[in-house]
């Protein structure tokens, strides 16, 4: 990997990134299922350059790999997820002001040959939850990030679940329009439809302004974060 200046702070970011996405390039590139997942890997940021793009702020060219498993492209996702969202704000300075509620919907684990099934299943369940009278009357907008982990009991499983960010009516928060915990739970568990009381969490964003957007903007950048753990080489990963 080829810097032009490691004492930038973003260089060196970059490089500890690299190092871990060298090292899920090895392990995957030691399964012939997971060779070319692995070479990709491998090959990405193999040199960068830093260009301005204004007087303050720079901006590395190179070639990303894109890889779901990368550190590096899940970093860069992560980055331009909340970007977006400080756009949003700037646009419309008004959400600041606004009440916000970060919602975790989950559900039990899938086999990963399962994946792209379940994750269309529990789209369309959370589609259903949109069209309940509780969500049209009360919530104003909502952004659904999708993030799928290796199950923590048992590691040949997937655990794909949803984080949502909802900016809701203040009436929300109260009297008969107010939803416990457990009646999100048992919201869920309907839209699911699956014979079973799902597991979920929801948080009521509070502070100042500029504390709730950063609140949200860092929640939006949360989903597509690099993942802690490097994985198995399985042919899921290609």
């Amino acid at each position: 990997m080829t810097f032009l200046n490691n004492n930038d702070a973003l260089l060196e970011h970059l490089t500890t990134l690299k190092r871990q996405a060298e090292q899920v390039g090895r392990i995957l590139l030691s399964n012939p299922l997971t060779e070319s997942a692995g070479k990709r890997i491998l090959e990405c940021a193999e040199q960068v350059l830093i260009t301005p793009r204004d007087q303050f702020k720079t901006k590395p060219i190179t070639f990303y790999c894109q890889h779901r498993q990368c550190p590096i492209c899940q970093w860069r996702r992560s980055d331009r997820a909340r970007a977006k969202m400080h756009g949003l704000f700037d646009v419309n300075p008004g959400l600041a002001d606004g009440k916000w509620l970060f919602l975790t919907l989950t559900a039990r684990n899938c086999q990963t040959w399962n994946l792209r099934e379940t994750l269309k299943r529990r789209a369309k369940a959370f589609k259903r939850l949109t069209r309940r009278k509780f969500w049209r009357e009360n919530v104003l907008g909502a952004i659904r990030y999708t993030e799928v982990d290796v199950g923590q009991e048992e590691p040949d499983t997937a655990h794909p679940h949803f984080h949502c960010l909802l900016l809701v009516r203040p009436s929300m928060f109260e009297g008969k329009n107010y939803l416990s915990e457990e009646r999100w739970r048992d919201a869920w568990g309907q839209a699911l439809q699956e014979g079973y009381l799902p597991r979920l969490e929801v948080k009521r964003l509070q502070g100042t302004p500029d504390q709730i957007r950063s609140q949200v903007v860092a929640v939006s950048g949360y989903s597509t974060k690099a993942r802690a753990g490097v994985p198995d080489a399985s042919p899921d990963f290609s």
